[in-house]
């Protein structure tokens, strides 16, 4: 085998050791990889004599470089990610491949938080992305990138189809990769917007965009809240009934034609079980409003101080590189958990099941995945 180090071009090897590499990422088999990755700690013999070839300038395609942390972004292997960006092999999730994108960027474009988590904790800079491509992980992530964007356009992504789509050398797989993570968790939307109002040029009572930036949020509309026939008053399974309640709506025509209705009937699920509490009587069930829990607020408190950073119109912030949120939390003194919970980490990743996929190879040999998860 032969190695590259960083002072050489990245190099190119047999197709059949190329497949069987990319098979054990499409798995997400990080134990299968983790034998072949250089030890930058090592010396160059000792990895030789462990047969440790793969570097980070290692490429894996035939018509451009395009290293294994890409490939990973790519089939969305979250195992494999994690192992490439810590220690000690410490890849950078911002390089370029030969199409001039990140590691970074191919998981953003997607929504998967999952994997975009363990890429974002170690980048240094924010993918390009247009403001028509606005996604919730952005939101979460690169707030700056969607500073008084309209969230419209954001919540619209939910009823176009989605196009995944895989270069033409790993098409061999293209039956088995199917989403199966839901790139729009709700609940982690409406949170985001209590948190930072301002930042939000949408209405969350009505999905309206408004000029104004006092009444995005607070005061709280408070109303008889009418939850969809499918869900429960009493359910215990939030926020994974949103998951369930917009799979059910995807498969509903009807709700699909009003994006209005699905929006009004998901935030009324949210406020459902963040402002109120349920109680079973003996013959009925009694919801009783209340405001929000002392742990959300303090979490919704906590991101509006470290969000007002991304503020360009304050002279203190115009000149200043400001790290991605999931950085600035990583800053704070405090427990792995909280750190955890600032990332709303309890909100997801949730599974929505996507029974529309389907896939086809067309005269460019890209793969196409057909659906709407």
């Amino acid at each position: 085998m032969r190695t590259a180090t960083q002072t050489q071009p990245a190099v190119s090897f047999e197709r059949t050791v190329r497949e069987e590499i990319i098979s054990y990422v499409e798995n997400d088999r990080f134990d299968m990889i983790v034998g072949h990755l250089v030890d930058p700690t090592q010396q160059p013999e000792k990895n030789y004599s462990l047969g440790h070839w793969i570097t980070e300038l290692t490429s894996f395609s035939a018509t451009g470089f395009e290293n294994l942390l890409h490939i990973s972004a790519k089939l969305h292997a979250t195992k494999c990610i994690s192992l490439l960006v810590s220690h000690p092999y410490c890849w950078n999730p911002d390089r370029p491949n030969g199409q001039g994108r990140s590691a970074v960027y191919y998981t953003a474009s997607k929504s998967y938080l999952t994997p975009l988590y363990e890429l974002a904790l170690h980048s240094n800079t924010a993918p390009y992305i247009e403001r028509w491509e606005s996604k919730i992980v952005t939101l979460l992530i690169w707030p700056s990138l969607l500073w008084k964007a309209d969230l419209r356009k954001c919540w619209k992504t939910l009823f176009h189809t989605q196009y995944f789509d895989v270069p033409d050398a790993y098409h061999w797989y293209g039956g088995t990769q199917k989403p199966k993570e839901n790139p729009f968790p709700p609940a982690l939307l409406f949170e985001l917007i209590m948190a930072t109002p301002f930042a939000c040029n949408v209405n969350i009572w009505s999905s309206d965009r408004i000029q104004s930036t006092n009444a995005s949020f607070w005061p709280i509309t408070l109303r008889r809240l009418e939850l969809p026939p499918e869900h429960e008053y009493m359910c215990d399974n939030y926020p994974h009934c949103l998951d369930g309640i917009l799979e059910h709506h995807m498969r509903s025509h009807g709700y699909l034609r009003d994006p209005q209705v699905l929006w009004a009937a998901l935030r009324n699920v949210w406020m459902h079980h963040s402002f109120s509490s349920p109680t079973r009587t003996k013959h009925s069930c009694l919801v009783c409003q209340r405001p929000p829990r002392l742990k959300a607020m303090c979490r919704a408190v906590i991101r509006r101080l470290l969000v007002q950073n991304y503020d360009k119109s304050k002279p203190q912030n115009a000149a200043r590189s400001i790290p991605n949120y999931l950085r600035l939390v990583k800053t704070l003194t405090l427990p792995p958990q909280l750190h955890d919970y600032l990332n709303y980490r309890d909100l997801w990743p949730t599974k929505i099941h996507d029974p529309y996929s389907e896939h086809r190879k067309n005269s460019d040999k890209v793969v196409y995945f057909y659906g709407t998860g």
